[in-house]
């Protein structure tokens, strides 16, 4: 029988959403004809001007559209202007283009990694069923809050007026953790969660935690999104714990391959996340599969990993509390390695992978 096609919209190649795609894809490719494209290819733009420009423009840009693939187009009655292809960039999962003499542009399903890919793209590609992914905590969601093509800003709704505006006309929605199943369950029962960790089984276990005089703390990501608190949170911390007279160091990596990741954690004993608003973050899923124990906030992952005091520390976005947990674990070495002991059994138990492959494939086939 003919495999269904299934197109994934990410934002960017090798970011986050295309990461959690290619955990997903070598599993769903054995059930679906699997594509791949990005919204930045598709984003709009903000630009005003009057309709007569408009007008004269898109006549100018269809005549190049004859011999160019790509165009920009006005919208009539939005300040934006738009992409247009001929044949719109399309993808296998790995990121390889997929070269086809016609434009494939219709699909059985679509799953759109993000709901503001809607207002902030315009995506050529139509499907039978469409599915559509949160990823972040907080609400209003951390993310695109302008929305050109109904001129509003979205963090004016609450949750009831945002699902209805922009989630209930999908097939389904995909949730980054059970915080958010839980959030939506009172306005739908099309809700699944899936997630994952790009490369899980090749993290190298740290079996040294806590068995040095001195404690590395460790943190990867953008340190200048003030929602995950690097700036705001970790380093102030970690200032007050160094002047205080501890031997704290701190290993980052803002950049660089991911292939650095799996083997960051190998002289780490500990990560902190200020977090208000991640849905995993990917720290702690690196961390934790390196056997690396975290004090954190109460978001995404964390929250539903951490037994505080048996495998972690939860804390409060508070840099006196979170010097106060560090402390803890600085003189009390044997937690800290209890700590790590468990932590990754624990992290493996609620997010392994195949969890959320299998919901994923429970979703699709009830399409």
């Amino acid at each position: 029988m003919e495999k269904k096609t299934l197109l994934f919209v990410a934002d960017r190649p090798h970011w986050a959403f295309h990461n959690v795609i290619r955990t997903w894809g070598e599993e769903l490719e054995k059930h679906y004809d699997c594509y791949l494209t990005f919204s930045e290819d598709f984003l709009l733009k903000d630009k005003k001007k009057n309709l007569l420009h408009k007008i004269l423009h898109n006549v100018y840009n269809n005549l190049k559209g004859i011999f160019k693939n790509k165009t920009h187009r006005y919208s009539l009655f939005g300040n934006y202007t738009c992409p247009r292809y001929k044949k719109p960039p399309l993808f296998y999962l790995n990121g390889a283009p997929r070269h086809t003499k016609k434009a494939q542009l219709s699909f059985d399903i679509t799953i759109e990694m993000s709901y503001y890919f809607q207002y902030t793209a315009e995506l050529p590609f139509s499907a039978t069923k469409k599915l559509v992914g949160i990823y972040t905590d907080s609400f209003p969601h951390d993310g695109p809050f302008l929305d050109l093509k109904k001129k509003r800003d979205v963090r004016t709704l609450n949750r009831a007026e945002f699902y209805k505006e922009y989630l209930e006309k999908y097939d389904g929605i995909i949730l980054g953790n059970l915080n958010l199943v839980a959030q939506y369950r009172p306005l739908s029962d099309k809700l699944t969660f899936a997630n994952g960790a790009y490369r899980q089984e090749d993290y190298i276990e740290n079996n040294g935690v806590g068995m040095h005089k001195h404690l590395t703390i460790g943190w990867t990501g953008n340190p200048d999104r003030p929602m995950k608190g690097f700036r705001e949170v970790i380093e102030p911390t970690i200032k007050i714990l160094q002047d205080s007279g501890l031997d704290i160091r701190l290993k980052t990596q803002f950049s660089g391959s991911f292939e650095s990741l799996l083997s960051f954690y190998t002289d780490v004993d500990l990560i902190i996340i200020a977090s208000y608003a991640d849905t995993s973050p990917s720290l702690f899923s690196e961390a934790c599969l390196s056997n690396v124990p975290c004090i954190s906030t109460e978001i995404g992952f964390p929250k539903m990993v951490i037994k505080n005091q048996v495998n972690g520390i939860l804390v409060n976005r508070d840099i006196n509390e979170i010097v106060k947990a560090v402390k803890d674990v600085y003189t009390d070495r044997e937690k800290l390695m209890r700590f790590s002991r468990r932590i990754k059994k624990d992290y493996l138990e609620v997010l392994d992978n195949k969890i959320s492959i299998n919901n994923l494939l429970n979703c699709l086939k009830s399409l």
